[in-house]
C-alpha cells in the first residue's frame, strides 16, 4: 500500500488518479488551496485559480476535457 511522502500529498483531497476529478474536490478544500496558492508544492496557474474559484463558489465545471 502506498504511504504518502508528505503532508501535501496526504491531504491533497483528491481521489483516484494523480490529477483527480472535480467531483472529489470539496468546496472547503478548493478554498484552502486558493488561500495557500499552491497545490502539491507548486504555484497555481491562472487557469487553476479560476477552476478552484469556481468550485469554491459552489459552481460546477461544465467543460472538462478527458484525455
Amino acid at each position: 500500500m502506498h504511504q504518502p511522502s508528505n503532508h501535501l500529498e496526504k491531504n491533497a483531497g483528491l481521489k483516484g488518479s494523480a490529477h483527480g476529478s472535480h467531483e472529489s474536490l470539496s468546496r472547503a478544500k478548493a478554498k484552502k488551496i486558493l488561500r495557500e496558492g499552491v497545490a502539491r508544492g507548486r504555484k497555481l496557474s491562472p487557469k487553476q485559480k479560476g477552476l478552484f474559484g469556481l468550485i469554491a463558489g459552489g459552481g460546477t465545471p461544465t467543460r472538462l476535457r478527458k484525455r
